[in-house]
């Protein structure tokens, strides 16, 4: 819960931000950047990257949200 929390919050601040400048498009869906934040909490808490990987893959069953939550995993930018 926490997780997805402070990951909705990240996404409405990039939304407000994003729409205040002009000619800047959106990233990501606000939902997708809670989505990450759960994925990544579950991750660290339990330390079990792989399976919040997944766990989120089959949630969502979209691909384009691997990709952000792999190179939260990274281990470059721990």
């Amino acid at each position: 819960m926490i997780g997805a929390a402070l990951g909705a919050v990240f996404g409405a601040a990039a939304e407000i931000i994003n729409s205040a400048i002009p000619g800047n498009a959106a990233v990501a869906q606000p939902q997708a950047y809670a989505l990450v934040g759960m994925a990544a909490t579950l991750a660290s808490v339990c330390s079990v990257p792989l399976t919040s990987v997944l766990l989120l893959f089959e949630l969502t069953k979209d691909s384009r949200i691997l990709l952000p939550i792999m190179v939260i995993f990274s281990p470059e930018l721990v």
